[in-house]
């Protein structure tokens, strides 16, 4: 497993490099949910659900992907496959769960949980590089959302370098950690 820290737009930098882009996602005014949105408008794609399993029986009720809707609502991870418009090497789009739509994961355990749950199916769909943003947690330390910023993305880090060991002989991954306020720059 290698690591890059990337600053810029996740949008602009993941297609030079990546296959994947995976983000946690969550409503409100100039949030990430705007770049669920700029997939469709800026980049003219098209998403179709590709894998999930937990909606093995309930992939029917999830509605086809539009700019409009959120998927990081669902009380389970959805993958989806990019089709058509110009995203680079970009093929798939992971999406967290977030069905409480918060500004945060709950604990750092959570966000180590759901990125190796993430890198899992990435990989299993064959996948050999994926763009993250930081995954924003909870440390317990009310109105330092700084702080809590950095341990989340130290903890990114920790959790990709953790899961690329145990996976050694199966996995040759790229991950590139990318942010505006360059979050992952000197802690690599």
């Amino acid at each position: 497993m290698r690591l890059h820290a990337v600053p810029g737009d996740v949008l602009e930098t993941a297609p030079l490099n990546s296959e994947a882009i995976a983000i946690w996602m969550y409503n409100g005014f100039n949030t990430r949910k705007e770049i669920w949105r700029r997939v469709f408008e800026e980049k003219g794609s098209r998403l179709s659900l590709e894998w999930s399993p937990a909606l093995e029986d309930a992939e029917a009720d999830i509605p086809p992907a539009s700019p409009g809707y959120k998927p990081w609502t669902l009380e389970h991870e959805t993958l989806w496959r990019i089709k058509g418009g110009s995203m680079g090497r970009v093929n798939y789009f992971y999406v967290f769960p977030n069905p409480n739509d918060t500004n945060r994961l709950d604990s750092l355990e959570s966000l180590n949980t759901q990125m190796r749950r993430c890198l899992t199916v990435l990989q299993e769909q064959g996948v050999r590089s994926v763009s993250f943003i930081l995954i924003p947690a909870s440390t317990g330390e009310a109105g330092n959302g700084r702080s809590e910023d950095r341990q989340s993305a130290e903890q990114m880090i920790r959790t990709a370098g953790e899961w690329g060991s145990e996976n050694q002989g199966n996995n040759d991954m790229d991950v590139y950690l990318v942010d505006w306020p360059n979050h992952f720059e000197g802690l690599l």
